[in-house]
């Protein structure tokens, strides 16, 4: 075998020892592209599924976004419709506002006038007040004196009421003693004399009685006093008493009416409005 035989022998069996190794190579290549491919297929599947879901979603997303849209169109109309009957509620309210303002100016003026008018009626309620000060010392003047002035009426009606008495007894007894002078006259006339000729008598020869005033009082428009003694210290109607305060001579004393102890007459004299309760009485003057 030559050397050139045995080159050739040796390169083909290098050459097929190469196309052996390149087979397996390109085998593992081929399987390895499978495997890329089949990966990439399922990626691919992957992604379409994947596009497809998201195309589902954003078909969704686009149906919730018109529905949002229309909902915000709606409240978008309501909202203008609100704001339209808003505009005019502001407005109505920029026109109370200035009106309201109108009248804060009003009202300040107002109030300046009512402070002044304040300021004058301070001024008049502390003269009134002075003057009330004044009257208050006037009003309990009065009320001291009204006082006194009940005091005196309290005692002028006790008095008057006491008179008033005094004098229903004296008409009481009056009215008696008429009935007694009546029938008195009548005995005088069946006894054939007339009592206008009957002798008077006075003082002289009357018995020395003495008494006192017990009350003063008016009668049938005349001065009238009553005296402590009476018909059982024999006192008749008729008799005078000489009527003294303290050794002054007041009057006379003419009897009309007598009680068992008091009588009552008529006065008279030249200072009989001096008379009073407790002046003394007497048939004889010494």
């Amino acid at each position: 075998m030559s050397a050139l035989t045995k080159i050739a022998v040796v390169l083909l069996v290098v050459a097929s020892l190469l196309l052996s190794a390149g087979v397996v190579v390109f085998v593992n290549k081929v399987e390895d592209f499978r495997k890329t491919q089949l990966a990439a297929v399922d990626r691919y599947n992957q992604e379409v599924a994947s596009n497809k879901n998201n195309r589902v979603q954003v078909e969704a997303l686009n149906a919730q976004l018109l529905s949002t849209s229309k909902d915000l169109n709606n409240r978008l109309d309501t909202l203008k419709q609100e704001s339209a009957g808003k505009d005019a509620t502001v407005l109505e309210l920029k026109n109370q506002i200035s009106k309201l303002d109108q009248d804060k100016k009003g009202v300040e003026v107002a109030l300046g006038n009512l402070t002044k008018v304040q300021e004058g009626l301070q001024g008049q309620l502390a003269a009134a007040q002075t003057q009330v000060t004044d009257l208050r010392k006037i009003r309990d003047q009065l009320v001291d004196e009204r006082h006194s002035l009940n005091v005196q009426l309290t005692d002028a009606l006790s008095k008057v009421d006491a008179l008033g008495r005094a004098y229903k007894n004296a008409e009481e007894r009056l009215q008696g003693k008429t009935a007694e002078m009546d029938d008195l006259t009548g005995k005088v006339k069946s006894a054939g004399l007339n009592i206008n000729n009957l002798p008077k008598r006075g003082n002289e020869g009357a018995p020395q009685l003495e008494a006192v005033v017990s009350s003063v009082f008016n009668a049938g428009g005349k001065p009238w006093a009553s005296v402590t003694i009476g018909s059982k210290d024999m006192v008749e109607k008729g008799m005078k008493f000489n009527v003294v305060n303290n050794k002054e001579f007041l009057g006379y004393l003419t009897i009309q009416t007598t009680e068992p102890t008091e009588a009552a007459g008529v006065l008279e004299g030249p200072k009989v409005e001096k008379v009073k309760t407790g002046d003394q009485v007497k048939t004889q003057l010494q």
